[in-house]
């Protein structure tokens, strides 16, 4: 590739006649070519800036020589090297902000992952700790359940007053079984069903040949349970049998009153 000393030379070439003829034709003005040449040669300025108005002012009035032409093609390289180096610079600053952006962007992913992780664990907290404060409450008033319980059992209404005093009882039992359905709570299943040792504690066994083995045949004490969370186990009688009852596929088909809630009381599902 040819260098730009040589390009320059080719250029005096092709312009030696041109500037010949231009000398012939314009010899009375010698001296103002002469004096503007000067002052092209003094003008003030950055050093490259010189040079490159110098060379114009050379190549517009013929007197381009080898030596002016050697010191711009110099000063020419020495710039084209330095805006090389200068360019070199910037890519290299270029590609380090390209790096320090992914990892940027790789942290405000593993951030932005992190953070959807700390949610969503801090909403699984939030609702463990909701459904263990409601479960203290609800065992809290599950005594006044036993109450109500025992008291219904024992009350026998014959007067009309004994009558109204049982209808009164049944109204506030059943507002305080809505509020327990409200908060998610159902009773264990109780008489009728099978013995689960998950809900219920059996203790006492009875023979019944009349139901199948391991039936609950009654409820000493009714269990909870909030959601899939067991509160309270059922104190429960079971049943046990010598031989299968009919129509046993091993299972306890239990009563009726295994799958039905028993007057208003909250072992109905909510």
């Amino acid at each position: 590739m040819p260098s730009l000393r040589d390009e320059g030379r080719r250029v005096q070439e092709r312009r030696r006649p041109v500037c010949r003829a231009v000398e012939a034709d314009n010899s009375a003005e010698t001296s103002t070519s002469e004096s503007s040449e000067e002052d092209a040669l003094v003008d003030e300025g950055a050093p490259h800036e010189v040079l490159i108005r110098n060379a114009r002012a050379m190549l517009e009035d013929c007197t381009l020589d080898e030596d002016a032409t050697a010191e711009f093609v110099n000063e020419a390289e020495a710039q084209f090297a330095s805006l090389a180096e200068q360019r070199a610079v910037v890519e290299a600053q270029l590609a380090t902000a390209e790096e320090g952006l992914e990892v940027a962007r790789a942290q405000f992913l593993r951030l932005n992952a992190d953070f959807d992780n700390f949610r969503k664990r801090t909403a699984a907290e939030k609702q463990a700790i909701a459904d263990k404060t409601k479960g203290d409450v609800v065992l809290a008033l599950v005594p006044l359940v036993d109450s109500f319980e025992s008291a219904r059992s024992s009350l026998k209404a014959e007067t009309e007053g004994e009558r109204k005093l049982e209808a009164a009882y049944q109204g506030l039992y059943k507002q305080m079984v809505e509020s327990f359905r409200g908060l998610g709570v159902e009773a264990v299943p109780g008489v009728g069903a099978p013995f689960d040792p998950e809900l219920h504690e059996a203790i006492m066994r009875e023979e019944n040949d009349d139901v199948p083995d391991g039936t609950v045949l009654r409820e000493f004490r009714r269990g909870f349970r909030l959601g899939s969370k067991l509160l309270r186990a059922a104190m429960v009688q079971v049943s046990y049998s010598e031989k299968p009852a009919a129509g046993s596929n091993g299972v306890g088909e239990g009563t009726p009153e295994a799958a039905q809630s028993i007057d208003i009381d909250i072992d109905a599902t909510v």
